[in-house]
């Protein structure tokens, strides 16, 4: 009797347990290693960065409608920084300054709603204006981690074309003295 191969969505069903089956857990490794079309899918949508958005869209809204703006805006983000085309080690930095840029709006509206509201105590007051510094300086560490990252990206890749037109010109002045001796 052949056995089905389960499907990956079906395989985190029956591993998602206390004790489950160790034919299951080898069998969802075997996917995690090598992933079909439908693991990669579920794999990128449970990739770390995606889930803490999704759930704080979550947090940060109080309809769907809200949740799906927070998405287009995180898709729009990382389309202006070129996200689909950047090394791994980019693209959590992308995230990491999108989410703290995330953070920080969110904490300068509850800082703005709560002047608003009025009442505040100075403490309280001290509270949210320190949790807008933080947030601030979180997100001026992220972003200045971006850039030097890219830079020094960008300095390798210089210097790694450098060296590609010197071995060239190197090849072919090897190839001129040979010529010539061979006459």
């Amino acid at each position: 009797m052949a056995r089905r191969k389960k499907g990956f969505q079906e395989l985190i069903t029956l591993t998602d347990k206390e004790n489950p089956n160790p034919e299951h857990v080898k069998q969802i490794r075997e996917l995690v290693k090598n992933p079909d079309a439908e693991a990669k899918a579920l794999l990128a949508v449970n990739e770390a960065s995606e889930r803490v958005f999704r759930y704080s869209a979550k947090l940060w809204s109080n309809t769907k409608a809200v949740e799906e703006l927070y998405a287009f805006e995180l898709a729009e983000k990382r389309k202006e920084m070129d996200y689909t085309s950047a090394d791994r080690m980019v693209k959590m930095l992308i995230d990491q300054v999108i989410l703290c840029q995330f953070a920080l709006c969110r904490s300068q509206m509850t800082l703005v709603a709560k002047l608003h509201e009025g009442g505040l105590s100075f403490h309280a007051a001290t509270y949210y204006n320190r949790t807008v510094t933080e947030h601030q300086r979180r997100f001026n560490r992220a972003c200045l981690s971006l850039t030097k990252v890219r830079k020094l990206l960008a300095e390798s890749e210089y210097y790694q074309q450098k060296a590609r037109r010197a071995r060239r010109v190197a090849t072919k002045h090897s190839m001129d003295i040979y010529a010539r001796l061979s006459k």
